[in-house]
């Protein structure tokens, strides 16, 4: 970690400045400022660095700061303490107010000075004299009113409880202010609104651009049934947490930052783990005796010899990323005669497959994967339906008396010679045996009953090692020989194959039963607190 001991300028830009500095991108609005001022700093013998509000680490206090290094003559990332000034040069800071004013307020109380950006971005003189601007930060601090005036607070009083929040990326929340209603995923926002409505309870979408720090407060997306229109306003924590945002990516300090003030005041989750890794899966499963049979060997990749290894004592095998589902972190390999490898994987919608020598086999995993971690899994030798691979999700969730039920099972035909089913067709499990493997009604019940034992299995085991869950989507295959096999969980089901292969009541079942299962931990949690 970088130890500033010159004086030190953090500009506060927006992510998407960091982006294009990291990667090196010269061809955009506004670079040769940025490029300016950080060739400046060098000469003022001051540490410069650029950050958005999704580079803060609110956890340890630090920033990942992007700077030049005139050495390698490249943008670097790198951490730093907190500057001495700092100066934002948002540009359209709407959808991002809340967090911007708290990171101010942070760095203010830990004694940074803030300066108007004009100082820097418009004055010549300010330029080359950088280091005589922090020198003299008292004569240059800006007053001026917080971004959040305070608004009038809701009678939170009056909210049904439990108050459900949905967390959502803010892609999400844009388009639902906009009244859209034409995306992939609004059957099911609509859906979770409808069932909170039915169950009497409060429910309201937040993303991370909508948590107001200073107050404790979201600014929430709630549907207004009387006015038939999305609608934003204040809303009060939230008592259950229902996480449904895509994990990891650049935002992950600030929604470290809120999950941290969740768990301080105490809010419950309808999940306890909003993400499964798959190594850990693994090795945690290993250890139960009443499911390490269902997992396929999986070893973790470190070494391109791990996958040599791999490979002298089975034909094919699949790497899969840790972290990442619907299909993605997933290459497919298999031996060929002579030394060759055939591989395939997807990526956005674009099934890619070649055969080649060692060399460049290892060449194309190492870009297709980069930094991130893989394992190494042996290949099931799934059903197939001519030359389609063939797997199975189900979906398990608990209701509103805690019960786990298994709301339904679906078969997924994916497209020919893929090495994934994500984009699939997708039947009633007892239908694709009857319609397809043309499985006598006697040899359905004896499978399914077994499936369902399975699946009961895999889901108390996983809630024995990390907690009670909600909902569980359940990824598994059956192999030529009828045997079981268990692929993944999935701990923010998409819910896709079951609406395409099951009917509307089941498929608005799959969001009221969150919500009942809400109100059931509320009601536990209060039975607790007046218990003590």
């Amino acid at each position: 970690m970088s130890i500033s001991v010159r004086p030190s300028i953090g500009v506060l830009v927006n992510h998407s400045v960091v982006s294009h500095l990291k990667k090196q991108k010269e061809l955009f609005k506004g670079y040769l400022r940025y490029a300016e001022l950080a060739e400046a700093s060098q000469d003022a013998n001051v540490t410069f660095f650029y950050f958005s509000i999704k580079n803060f680490d609110f956890k340890n206090n630090l920033i990942y700061g992007t700077y030049f290094d005139v050495n390698l003559n490249e943008w670097k990332q790198e951490k730093f303490p907190f500057p001495n000034l700092f100066c934002n040069y948002l540009i359209n800071k709407g959808p991002s107010k809340f967090i911007e004013a708290y990171i101010e307020d942070i760095l203010k109380k830990h004694g940074a000075v803030k300066v108007n950006s004009d100082l820097l971005f418009n004055n010549q003189e300010a330029r080359v004299s950088l280091s005589q601007i922090v020198m003299e930060e008292s004569s240059v601090i800006q007053q001026e009113e917080s971004p959040l005036a305070t608004a009038d607070m809701p009678e939170f009083n009056t909210f049904n409880r439990p108050v459900i929040g949905v967390f959502v990326d803010h892609a999400v929340i844009r388009k639902l202010i906009k009244q859209k209603s034409h995306f992939k995923s609004y059957p099911r926002l609509e859906a979770l609104a409808k069932a909170s409505f039915e169950a009497d309870v409060t429910l309201y979408y937040f993303s991370t651009n909508n948590f107001d720090f200073k107050q404790n407060l979201v600014y929430g997306t709630s549907f207004n049934f009387e006015l038939n229109k999305w609608e934003q306003q204040y809303f009060p924590l939230p008592d259950v947490l229902y996480n449904r945002r895509a994990g990891g990516g650049p935002s992950r300090f600030i929604f470290e930052h809120i999950e941290q003030i969740f768990e301080e005041r105490q809010v419950v989750k309808i999940n306890s783990k909003s993400y499964f890794d798959k190594w850990e899966v693994y090795q945690d499963l290993s250890q139960n005796d009443k499911v390490r049979k269902y997992l396929p060997y999986s070893v973790v990749y470190e070494q391109e010899r791990h996958l040599k290894k791999f490979l002298k004592k089975n034909d094919e095998a699949y790497l899969k990323g840790v972290r990442g589902g619907r299909g993605k972190w997933i290459f497919r390999v298999r031996k060929l005669p002579e030394g060759k490898f055939e591989y395939s994987y997807y990526v956005d919608d674009v099934l890619s497959i070649g055969q080649v020598e060692w060399a460049e086999l290892i060449e194309e995993i190492q870009k297709f994967y980069g930094e991130r971690k893989f394992i190494i899994q042996k290949a099931i030798n799934l059903l197939k339906v001519e030359d389609s691979k063939v797997d199975f999700r189900a979906e398990l969730q608990r209701d509103g008396e805690g019960k786990l039920n298994i709301l339904g099972v679906c078969s997924r035909i994916g497209i020919s010679q893929s090495p994934i089913t994500i984009h699939s067709s997708a039947y009633p499990i007892e239908y694709f045996f009857k319609e397809f493997l043309q499985y006598s009604d006697e040899k359905i019940n004896k499978l399914t009953g077994k499936i369902h034992k399975f699946l009961t299995k895999i889901y108390k085991a996983l809630e024995k090692v990390y907690g009670v869950f909600g909902e569980i989507g359940i990824d598994f295959g059956i192999d030529q020989d009828g045997e079981i096999w268990f692929i993944e969980p999935n701990s923010k089901s998409a819910k896709v194959s079951l609406m395409k292969a099951y009917d509307d009541e089941t498929f608005y079942h799959a969001f009221l039963n969150p919500v009942l299962f809400s109100k059931y931990l509320f009601d536990k949690k209060n039975r607790k607190t007046l218990d003590s």
